[in-house]
């Protein structure tokens, strides 16, 4: 399976990566997903490869709450579809695309206590002061000689 995610980038750029991913013979599935920079356009495009061949698919579905795509997981693992499935393994795979797209979103807000503070962003107050100099934690190792 390949995952292309265009931000910014029209589905003429998006198309002509999933014309070379085509090409690989054990590629099962192409999902082609484009996100405006704003985010208010977010498509995507699933090809599934049918009896050796990507089929013409030009449709573009919206990514909405409840977008969810489906995967075999035995093609995804390259086995046959009798096989056992590795412990645990679900079938299908399933793969929440509005999911996805929540994790992109630029965030507001107060950042998580443990989030590092943005480059740009003034030192808080009462923080202390850099030190000037980083210590050097390594340590040196001398081995006899015998």
């Amino acid at each position: 399976m390949k995952v292309e995610v265009g931000v910014s980038q029209g589905w003429d750029k998006l198309n002509a990566k999933a014309a070379i991913w085509r090409e690989y013979p054990g590629m099962q599935y192409i999902v082609l997903i484009r996100l405006s920079q704003s985010r208010q356009v977010r498509q995507y495009r699933l090809e599934q490869r049918v009896n050796g061949q990507f089929p013409g698919n030009d449709v573009r579905i919206d990514i909405v709450n409840g977008t969810v795509l489906n995967f075999d997981a035995h093609l995804l693992l390259g086995l046959p579809g009798d096989a056992d499935l590795p412990h645990g393994f679900q079938d299908p795979v399933t793969v929440d695309l509005f999911d996805l797209y929540e994790c992109t979103r630029p965030r507001t807000g107060p950042a998580p206590q443990n989030a590092p503070a943005p480059q740009n962003a003034p030192a808080p107050q009462n923080a202390p002061a850099p030190p000037a100099v980083q210590p050097n934690f390594q340590r040196r190792v001398r081995r006899r000689r015998t």
